[in-house]
């Protein structure tokens, strides 16, 4: 997934359209992956809850937790879900 500028509609209307398939997306993010972006994860978030989802982190037991719109964690593992199923 390539973070797009904030006046990109076109990735988010893909994104609308892909909720009836694609109904979670796991991923995970490293402040290192992202300095090599030249992006902040406040972007990841923002890319994915324009068009509706919420992104969630896992705990080490692996349970969802609360959504987050930003977080400082060095390495984290998320779900991005859409915002009427979380």
């Amino acid at each position: 997934m390539q973070i797009r500028s904030k006046g990109d509609r076109s990735s988010n209307i893909a994104i609308i359209s892909c909720q009836e398939v694609i109904r979670h997306v796991q991923f995970e993010i490293s402040q290192v992956m992202l300095q090599g972006m030249n992006g902040e994860l406040s972007d990841v978030f923002r890319f994915l809850g324009d068009p509706g989802y919420r992104c969630h982190p896992f705990s080490d037991q692996g349970v969802l937790l609360d959504p987050v719109e930003d977080t400082t964690g060095f390495f984290a593992y998320f779900i991005a879900v859409p915002r009427e199923d979380a």
